[in-house]
């Protein structure tokens, strides 16, 4: 695999060969940053582009952005992808505009995006799992969805979408701060518990109005998981009063010897 730095990559004049880049965009002088809406339609030359990392991104805004996903969508050998787009005022009605290029790449195996700190809603994230569901070998998927107003709608909507990706065995899924309540993370349980080849979930639901109730069914459910190696959960700052239920509940599966890590009140329950 061949990675350039960002002032090699926009002296170049054949891309066809770069299989792979990464960048942080952290790293760029404030005359490269104002460079970057002609980096995103240079990366349309990458034909052969199979490995796509950035990070960072400041500098463009929506408008840039939604101008990257028509170059992105011609790169469709790509099978690893990691965005972020954290910061960036994306809403519900640009939210499909940017990802829009998501089912021209049909190689996509790997896909991280981190969306924090945005205006999406529950209409948003509908939007957002039927663009996901379209990548049909999708086998590790990241979604950052922490401090937007997804609700427990958005959250039901998402995680019922992820049982149409039959090849996805690993799950990361953080929803912390954004208006969920008991319902909500029942419904979440829900819909992971139809996913049945995970071997791998990390899900995070910190500062939302959760309560011993709806943290009890959201275990219940991953509890009846029979596949999983792995497992992470972040429920600190709710309303969880009595944590040590929910590991009597997983003391009754195989699933406790696989939970690395169950953090309640700022503290690691196991």
């Amino acid at each position: 695999m061949q990675a350039l730095k960002f002032k090699e990559f926009m002296a170049s004049t054949d891309l066809s060969t770069i299989d792979k880049l990464i960048f942080d965009f952290n790293n760029l002088s404030k005359q490269q940053v104002k460079l970057i809406p002609q980096f995103f339609k240079k990366i349309a030359q990458c034909n052969n582009l199979k490995y796509l990392f950035l990070d960072n991104i400041h500098g463009p805004e929506v408008p840039e952005l939604i101008e990257f996903s028509n170059y992105i969508a011609t790169c469709q050998s790509i099978e690893e992808l990691f965005l972020d787009f954290c910061y960036k005022n994306i809403d519900d009605l640009t939210l499909p505009d940017i990802l829009k290029f998501l089912p021209s790449l049909k190689c996509l195996k790997f896909f991280e995006i981190y969306l924090q700190n945005n205006n999406i809603t529950a209409n948003g994230i509908q939007l957002l799992g039927n663009l996901i569901i379209e990548c049909k070998y999708i086998e590790q998927l990241c979604l950052q969805l922490g401090s937007n107003q997804i609700g427990n709608e958005g959250l039901f909507s998402i995680c019922n979408e992820f049982q149409y990706l039959n090849n996805l065995t690993n799950l990361t899924l953080y929803a912390y701060n954004n208006q969920i309540n008991d319902e909500g993370i029942s419904g979440a349980g829900f819909g992971l518990f139809k996913c049945k080849n995970l071997k791998y979930l990390d899900i995070d639901f910190t500062l939302n109005d959760i309560t011993d109730k709806g943290a009890l069914e959201l275990v219940k459910y991953i509890s009846k998981f029979n596949s999983l190696a792995f497992l992470k959960i972040y429920m600190m700052d709710c309303n969880i009063k009595f944590p040590k239920n929910l590991i009597k509940v997983l003391k009754k599966t195989k699933l406790l010897a696989r939970l690395v890590a169950l953090f309640i009140s700022d503290k690691n329950v196991i």
